[in-house]
């Protein structure tokens, strides 16, 4: 519970030490800086509050001509901010692999759904030709059905006139036959 406290005191004290410090008014400055000092290592806050805390630190124990102490915390708000710049370019590289493997998923699904479509219109075209296939068929079948029944039409009347003419010709055959038997009886007489 203690370090939650002091976790929650670091960033007013470091403000209130800033805002002296900028007042120049050193005493209540270093009064908060201290506080902050004596916070600091087991602090549970962000770097980028690390690195403020360092970086007011550094400037306070400069002002006090203390340039070894100054050195010291330059030197740790460097590698705080050296370790955010690390952090942030791992969630940088990191935010870039997930980007790009949203991406490659992306485009392996629009793969799919182009193949997908493809295999739609390459069925559909296929059934497109069957059936104009099969109504071409039909066509023929028609027309070889209406041409057979007038075939057969035509031989039916073909059939009529042979018959005819057969009857025509038995009769020209049994008158001929008369006439013959006439003119033969005439003959005699």
């Amino acid at each position: 519970a203690s370090h939650l406290d002091e976790n929650d005191m670091l960033v007013p004290c470091l403000n209130l030490g800033n805002v002296y410090f900028d007042m120049k008014e050193m005493d209540s400055a270093a009064k908060y800086y201290q506080h902050v000092e004596e916070i600091l290592p087991t602090a549970n806050v962000k770097k980028e509050t690390i690195a403020s805390a360092y970086d007011a630190l550094s400037r306070f124990a400069e002002y006090q001509n203390d340039a070894s102490l100054a050195l010291q915390y330059r030197e740790k708000h460097e590698r705080v901010l050296y370790d955010l710049m690390l952090q942030r370019q791992e969630q940088t590289i990191y935010r870039t692999q997930q980007q790009y493997d949203y991406e490659s998923l992306q485009n392996v699904m629009n793969k799919k759904i182009i193949k997908r479509h493809l295999v739609i219109l390459i069925i559909s075209v296929l059934l497109l030709v069957a059936t104009v296939i099969v109504l071409i068929l039909q066509y023929r079948h028609k027309q070889l059905l209406e041409s057979e029944k007038e075939m057969k039409r035509q031989m039916d009347a073909l059939k009529q006139d042979l018959l005819q003419t057969v009857k025509t010709s038995v009769l020209d055959q049994e008158i001929s036959s008369r006439l013959r038997m006439i003119l033969t009886a005439h003959e005699k007489d």
